[in-house]
């Protein structure tokens, strides 16, 4: 058995190359250049969403909004109404619109993450991020527009 190792070449030294006549593989074009001056290739448009994902964006909202509608009739009957019963009444509306907000804002965070409930999710969502503002605003107006207490409306 002979040892013989070929000798050793610096890191930095040209590999041999075999005289075949073509040009090295530098100087070629790479495959998917464009020649100069040419416009890019068009893109593709957006795949369009599948049927009833509008549907349940809209039933996302719809849902999405119910906290919000038990928060405001409980703050707006509890600010107009004095007697001890529709007070207990419309407070524990008001409790239950802001329990109601957290679980569907955890909700809507779940169902965005599942591929196939994403849009309901996603319309939950919406609803519960725009919930707060309404809900100030609207409680601006109840305190300072109070619901007149008797008498006729003529």
């Amino acid at each position: 058995m002979s040892d013989e190792q070929p000798p050793l070449q610096p890191p930095d030294a040209p590999e041999p190359q075999l005289e075949t006549g073509a040009p090295p593989p530098e100087s070629s074009p790479p495959a998917n250049s464009l020649p100069p001056g040419a416009p890019p290739p068009p893109l593709r448009p957006p795949a369009s969403p599948p049927p009833g994902s509008r549907r349940q964006f809209i039933l996302g909202i719809l849902v999405g909004a119910i906290p919000l509608i038990l928060a405001l009739v409980g703050f707006g009957g509890n600010s107009n109404f004095t007697t001890a019963t529709t007070s207990a009444t419309f407070g524990l509306l008001l409790w239950a619109g802001g329990i109601g907000y957290v679980v569907a804002l955890v909700l809507s965070i779940v169902l965005s993450a599942i591929q196939a409930t994403r849009r309901f999710g996603l319309g939950m969502l919406t609803a519960l991020l725009v919930s707060p503002v309404v809900f100030f605003i609207s409680c601006l107006v109840i305190v300072t527009h109070p619901f007149p207490s008797g008498g006729s409306s003529t």
